[in-house]
């Protein structure tokens, strides 16, 4: 890699291949319903084609975690932690932890990516926009089971694929029946795709408010869990409480003692809501619903 061209860049390139990919399927399907692609056939080419959907993905996020490391993302709230780094120093930082093992550095599962980013960028931004949205982060988990099951077809690597399988009440003998399983009217192989699209997306808006409007909705946080530092909304009684550092929020010292059994003195605990900046005008892009359970074929 010599150069790290912009955020944007990143993703019109990935955008091009993966739309590549996506004809693939179509064509496949097409070939298959005419009879020119038997399903042994058919099924390979599914497979294959989440392959390279991960592997893309994958690429992308390493080309735009380089963007940002070296300070040309353009994004608003991306910071290197290093400032100033050129290509062969952040290659010898990045890598001085790889002696005697393969020289690669991996991306997927996504906390591989989280655990880079919180280390070189300030707050792991913009990569850790999707850490606590539970859609997205399931999606990136299953692709990996799929792709796993895929290149791997050992015992373990198909085991965890047939119990992700039977969760969605689906019958698999390869990776491909999962594939071509059928839900939110499209097929899982093009779920995969709109997904990487939809996350990539968010991960190149210019700040985390735009993000927001691409991406899922946070998951609520507990009083017991740490959680980053931003503006939080009490979902019981709403009030608002404000963190500057990643820490336990605790109970919401308005209305958790109300809650109280006069008996035991215990209570229910605590939701609490991180309210991000407000974002813009939605801009329909006219690639999805914003929703990670629907995709066009």
């Amino acid at each position: 890699m010599s150069t790290a061209p912009s955020a944007e860049d990143i993703f019109a390139n990935f955008d091009n291949e993966i739309e590549a990919l996506r004809e693939t399927l179509n064509e496949a399907a097409a070939a298959n319903a005419g009879a020119h692609l038997g399903p042994t056939a058919y099924g390979s080419v599914v497979e294959m084609v989440h392959l390279g959907a991960v592997r893309l993905f994958e690429a992308f996020l390493e080309d735009l975690f380089y963007a940002c490391l070296l300070g040309r993302s353009g994004l608003d709230d991306v910071e290197p932690i290093i400032p100033n780094l050129d290509q062969t120093t952040a290659d010898a930082i990045l890598y001085s932890d790889r002696a005697g093992k393969n020289r690669y550095l991996d991306w997927l599962p996504y906390e591989s990516t989280l655990t880079r980013a919180t280390t070189y960028l300030l707050n792991g931004n913009p990569f850790s926009r999707i850490q606590y949205r539970d859609a997205e982060m399931r999606v990136l988990k299953e692709a990996v089971i799929v792709r796993n099951a895929v290149a791997h077809s050992s015992s373990h690597s198909l085991g965890e694929l047939k119990k992700l399988a039977q969760a969605k009440s689906y019958q698999v003998e390869r990776p491909a029946d999962y594939l071509l399983s059928v839900r939110s009217q499209s097929q899982e192989a093009f779920l995969f795709i709109a997904s990487f699209r939809l996350i990539a997306r968010g991960l190149i808006e210019p700040d985390e408010a735009t993000a927001g409007a691409v991406l899922g909705a946070e998951r609520p946080f507990s009083e017991s869990q740490i959680s980053p530092s931003g503006t939080y909304e009490c979902s019981s009684c709403g009030v608002k409480i404000v963190t500057t550092s990643a820490e336990k929020i605790g109970p919401c010292r308005a209305c958790a003692p109300n809650r109280r059994c006069s008996t035991c003195g215990r209570g229910g605990a605590t939701t609490w809501i991180r309210l991000l900046p407000a974002p813009p005008a939605p801009v329909d892009s006219g690639d999805h619903d914003g929703s990670l359970d629907s995709a066009g074929t």
